[in-house]
């Protein structure tokens, strides 16, 4: 089956992957509409087709632009990280700001992903997409006070610190809750990354 999202993306099940019947999280104040098509097969680009449909059908059907993304290929990354890691305790999280749609989130909390997160938005988007709270983690420079209190009253799992400056606030909002604030922090070892210097990191 393939769930088709008007406004962001779909995922894709070839005919040897689990069946995905979830439904696109819409962000606020956006209509959606989805629709279930019958596969067969992966996409074939070269044919045109989404599992012996039309790709022109089906985007004449939901507009466009119409993403398509394979629960299969996903699946089998997230697999294949997770075993490479199957000898130590580890927890593998889904970066959203990758994609962001409900059901690609979706397919990795169902495997027993985490999600990492940079906003207050997206830590909602991953509580509705089924992501236990004790699996996120919160990354990113411009954590907002309020966005520090929900995530400290949900009970993620931790806070990616960048700087000295947030820990700070971190700190004031979690002793302000009266909660310890779980935190990693994120080191720069000053290595030469050889690119351009205003995405190096």
């Amino acid at each position: 089956m393939t769930n088709v999202d008007r406004w962001g993306s779909s995922s894709l099940s070839s005919s040897t992957a689990p069946t995905m019947r979830s439904t696109p999280v819409p962000a606020p104040g956006v209509a959606r509409s989805s629709f279930q098509i019958d596969q067969k097969t992966a996409v074939s680009a070269r044919a045109g087709s989404v599992g012996g449909r039309s790709s022109v059908s089906s985007t004449r059907d939901v507009g466009t632009p119409t993403y398509v993304y394979s629960h299969a290929t996903l699946s089998h990354h997230y697999r294949v990280f997770d075993e490479a890691f199957g000898g130590i305790p580890h927890i593998l999280c889904y970066s959203m700001k990758s994609n962001s749609n409900g059901s690609v989130i979706r397919t990795f909390t169902n495997l027993g992903s985490g999600v990492d997160i940079v906003s207050g938005g997206e830590l909602a988007r991953a509580l509705a997409a089924g992501a236990p709270p004790e699996k996120i983690v919160y990354s990113g420079v411009g954590k907002k006070v309020p966005e520090i209190e929900e995530a400290l009253r949900r009970g993620i799992l931790m806070f990616n610190v960048e700087s000295r400056e947030e820990l700070e606030t971190i700190d004031a909002v979690a002793g302000k809750m009266r909660k310890r604030a779980p935190i990693a922090i994120r080191v720069n070892p000053d290595v030469d990354a050889k690119t351009h210097e205003k995405i190096a990191t």
